[in-house]
């Protein structure tokens, strides 16, 4: 069978979800091309979509021996990449980031195919700016973005579900907290909750909270020892049904994360990721927080000290969640779909290669 379109993403939700979102958009048959070490297969089984994998592994953050001993996944990978482009001959290619997605974009660019890019983050990742030049577009998920070539701003493409989201327009007590720590969660945050769960004692709070494996029967048993109502669970495909109760967030402030808070328009207390590269999940946060839409609360010794005193503020001040929430809401890009979908069918023309 012929692909019109090839999707290559991979490594994180961050990277994959916006390109499903995007095929369900456009309706035409979509080939998905990512690796096969993270959350990928899990994803695409479960939506039914049609993929192929690439033995391909990260190079940041590990020893040169390591690089070493990967380098052949790289070659294979490319091979097998090649290979696909000739097989199943897309007439428009798309990247959305992470490592996964560069073997086919190399052969994108190197055969001189059509192809365009979409970047999740305010700071783009490696592979963007490494394929930038080149590109017929580059889809942005924010506003500035120092990039070669034609960017089109279009914000995060997300599932529906988040768009459906009403509005808050008032509070009681007790205020419902989401904690999320990403697709993979998050240690840190597991952590520094369970060190301030004492200081939340009495607190008017009841919290839904995602967490890693190692974390649930911790948080699950101190949460029941101070006496806070609590909804502890490890992941959900479906967490725009707990964006739909929250009146807060704690989270990360990966790119997708972001983009739900504004969607949803909801008040977010955002702790980046510091380790993140380029340190983008800080800048990707800063968005909000610099037109006084969020809460920024940087990952260091003083993260939980500095979390309740911002928990203890909008106790003082819960009109506050209402506020931050509707100018999240201000800024969200409603036909970022749309224009997406638009701008590769345009380009598109069934039957005929990318090139």
């Amino acid at each position: 069978m012929r692909y019109n379109f090839l999707f290559t993403a991979g490594g994180t939700g961050g990277h994959i979800y916006p390109a499903i979102s995007v095929a369900k958009e456009i309706n035409l048959p979509v080939l998905f091309v990512s690796g096969k070490y993270g959350m990928e297969e899990k994803i695409f089984k479960k939506e039914s979509i049609y993929y192929k994998t690439l033995p391909i592994k990260g190079f940041s953050g590990i020893s040169l021996l390591k690089k070493i001993i990967r380098l052949p996944n790289i070659f294979i990978s490319l091979l097998l990449s090649l290979y696909y482009i000739l097989k199943f001959k897309p007439s428009v290619i798309v990247g959305f980031g992470g490592y996964a997605s560069f073997p086919i974009l190399f052969w994108a660019k190197t055969l001189k195919k059509k192809y365009y890019l979409q970047e999740q983050n305010s700071i783009p990742g490696y592979v963007t700016k490494f394929f930038a030049k080149g590109a017929r577009a580059i889809f942005t998920g924010f506003p500035e973005i120092k990039l070669e070539g034609k960017k089109i701003y279009t914000g995060n493409p997300l599932r529906k579900n988040f768009y459906e989201i009403p509005l808050k327009e008032n509070f009681s007590f007790p205020l419902n907290i989401f904690i999320i720590g990403g697709s993979q969660g998050s240690k840190f945050l597991d952590e520094t909750i369970l060190n301030i769960l004492p200081e939340l004692r009495g607190k008017p709070f009841k919290i839904t909270h995602q967490a890693r494996s190692e974390y649930l029967n911790k948080l699950k048993e101190k949460y029941n020892e101070i006496g806070i109502e609590n909804n502890v669970f490890e992941f959900t495909d479906k967490p725009w049904d707990f964006y739909r109760e929250a009146d807060i967030l704690i989270c990360r402030a990966g790119a997708l994360t972001v983009s739900e808070v504004i969607s949803s328009g909801r008040c977010a207390i955002f702790i980046p990721f510091k380790g993140a590269a380029e340190n983008h999940q800080f800048y990707n946060a800063k968005f909000l927080f610099d037109l006084s839409a969020s809460f920024l609360v940087e990952e260091n010794e003083r993260t939980g000290e500095n979390l309740i005193c911002i928990l203890n503020e909008i106790i003082k001040n819960p009109e506050i969640t209402i506020k931050y929430g509707k100018k999240a809401k201000e800024l969200e890009k409603r036909d970022g779909l749309k224009i997406i979908k638009e701008t590769l069918l345009e380009n598109f023309v069934e039957g005929k290669d990318a090139f």
